[in-house]
């Protein structure tokens, strides 16, 4: 009721005259920008109706698509904000568009971990590799909400990425996935499925979080961190496992290794 009476008075406002590309005092934002932030479709369909400049950057160098990337962070918004965004497109937003921090809509959109926009974005030739001032790629921008925005799937995100190029993280790093990721095995998995082969080090049994480390009866079926052939979390390895040293083998994490042999 309050959404249709504002819309109201926008729309009045326009009519006679109101200035779409007006940019406030402050923060430089004109109407298109405080839309695009709070998902106001009908608002900003009205004011690109009359003539509202799509790509106009406000004083953090923000155009209204990056804005709406910035703010689409919780999974009851996200289809408001995905239409804004399919709106803000059409009419010819610059897709990779670079706030003051060289960040694009994408590496927002992955920060939020926002499937369904990172897939949009990638569709209308987002770069899915672009650096930002603090070198960080889209791919860095999941992983490092990754543990905290569980609810969103964000391994979902990471595949979308992988499947359109996106680089990989570099195999000296991949301890820190695992660190900051051993809540999300399904993104440990798919990276880690991503390497023709990538060495197992004893430093991943180091950086697992002790709540996310559980040891079991069967060490080849019940434990979820089980990193090498000869190591077992860290201790000595069974009669079992030096058997089978030699031969190739599936490791049992919390995810599923593909291919993985020891050498």
């Amino acid at each position: 009721m309050i959404m249709s009476v504002l819309f109201r008075c926008a729309k009045a406002l326009v009519r006679f005259g109101a200035l779409v590309n007006l940019p406030s005092e402050e923060v430089q934002e004109t109407p298109l920008h405080i839309a695009a932030k709070h998902g106001l479709y009908d608002h900003l369909h009205l004011y690109l109706r009359y003539g509202a400049t799509v790509d106009k950057k406000n004083s953090l160098e923000e155009t209204a698509l990056s804005v709406a990337c910035r703010e689409a962070k919780n999974m009851e918004n996200q289809e408001s904000y995905l239409q804004v965004c399919k709106l803000l497109l059409a009419y010819g937003a610059d897709v990779n568009t670079v706030d003051e921090e060289i960040k694009t809509p994408l590496h927002k959109a992955c920060r939020n971990t926002n499937h369904g926009l990172v897939q949009l974005l990638l569709q209308r030739q987002a770069d899915v590799n672009a650096i930002d001032y603090n070198g960080a790629y889209p791919m860095s921008c999941v992983l490092q909400a990754a543990a905290f925005k569980q609810e969103l799937k964000p391994h979902l995100t990471v595949q979308t990425l992988l499947n359109h190029g996106s680089q990989k993280i570099w195999p000296t790093a991949f301890v820190k996935v695992l660190k900051s990721c051993a809540s999300v095995p399904e993104i440990i998995e798919m990276l880690y499925n991503s390497y023709p082969h990538l060495p197992i080090s004893e430093k991943w049994v180091e950086v697992i979080p002790k709540e996310d480390f559980q040891v079991g009866s069967d060490p080849l079926e019940a434990s979820p961190w089980l990193l090498s052939g000869s190591r077992f979390l860290g201790g000595s390895a069974t009669p079992m496992l030096r058997q089978r040293q030699r031969q190739p083998m599936r490791f049992k994490l919390p995810f599923k290794f593909i291919n993985c042999g020891t050498r």
